[in-house]
């Protein structure tokens, strides 16, 4: 994975803004979803669901951002010859940027897209 951020810009950055997303920081989507899992378990008084919630965003850290880290700022192994990668085809990139750019939208626009919904699930 050294140096695959220089080969394949486009996915690599639409990898690290998925990686941010799970992780739950915001402005991505996934911010509200743990925002709101540990949000009621704290009211729920679930100290430990809070905790393993916590826990789990670190983890997700130590596990993802290596990957664009080293894909963007690490050089290419020369000893494994050379490289015969290259971006991915359009119809491939279109849906990354389309779900990457989306988990921006949803963090900003997740109250009309609940307000759009509402009408078709009552709870």
């Amino acid at each position: 994975m050294r140096g695959i951020g220089r080969t394949m810009p486009i996915t690599t950055f639409a990898f690290l803004l998925g990686s941010l997303s799970v992780i739950g920081l915001p402005p991505f989507g996934g911010a509200w979803s743990k925002w709101y899992l540990a949000l009621g378990a704290a009211e729920a008084h679930q100290a430990l669901l809070v905790a393993v919630l916590m826990i789990s965003s670190l983890l997700n850290i130590a596990y993802l951002l290596p990957i664009p880290v080293r894909g963007f700022f690490s050089a290419p192994d020369e000893a494994a010859g050379p490289v015969q990668i290259k971006e991915a085809p359009l119809f491939c990139l279109v849906p990354l940027c389309f779900t990457a750019v989306g988990g921006i939208v949803l963090f900003f626009g997740a109250e009309w897209l609940y307000q759009l919904l509402a009408p078709l699930a009552p709870f």
